[in-house]
Formats: C-alpha cells, sequence, structure tokens
C-alpha cells in the first residue's frame, strides 16, 4: 500500500484547529514532578541531615564539591583565593582544616 492510499482518509486540520481541542488536564504535566519533589522532601526532612553529616565525616571531597554546586554562578570567584597568603599560612590553614576533620595536623 502506497503513502498517499495509507493516508486519504485523513483530513488534516484547519488552521488553528487543534486534534485536541480540550487540551490536557490543568497540571497533568507537573503531577509526576510535584509528587517526587513532594517524596524527596519527606526524605531529606527525615534524613537529610543525617546524610549531610555522613557524606562531609566520610568523603570531604564530595560534601565540598555539592556545596560549590550550590553557589550561584554570579558568586563565584575567577581569581585564586588563596593567591594572597604566604607558604607559612597555607600550612597553617591546612593544619585547621585537618584538625576540623578529625585527622590531627600530621603532615603528609
Amino acid at each position: 500500500m502506497s503513502v498517499k492510499g495509507k493516508h486519504r482518509n485523513l483530513i488534516p486540520f484547519r488552521p488553528g484547529q487543534s486534534g485536541n481541542p480540550t487540551g490536557r488536564p490543568r497540571g497533568a504535566r507537573n503531577k509526576l514532578g510535584e509528587e517526587v519533589l513532594a517524596d524527596l522532601y519527606e526524605d531529606f526532612a527525615m534524613h537529610g541531615a543525617a546524610a549531610i553529616e555522613r557524606v562531609r565525616q566520610k568523603d570531604p571531597a564530595t560534601y565540598l564539591r555539592v556545596i560549590a554546586s550550590l553557589v550561584p554562578k554570579e558568586v563565584k570567584s575567577a581569581s585564586d583565593p588563596f593567591d594572597g597568603l604566604t607558604g607559612e599560612e597555607l600550612q597553617l590553614l591546612a593544619a585547621a582544616a585537618r584538625a576540623a576533620l578529625g585527622r590531627g595536623s600530621s603532615a603528609h
């Protein structure tokens, strides 16, 4: 059967006329997304703080990467925040970070 024969009984819609005149039900497109967000919100309300704490303790790099991804681009600086620090200041900062993470101040 040719393409023309297959579509011969189809009448194209007139300009401005829709194949679904009543349209989709109000809110149908967003319903699934809203339900997922509500479920995620409930889960985060119950377990979010503990999950954040675990990631901060067990994987500080991921913790910092997530925080950095949440900072708006307008706030992110193009310059290196450590540019103005001396080597001694950098060592003190690294020791303070290790101490804050509970790793002591041992050098690598």
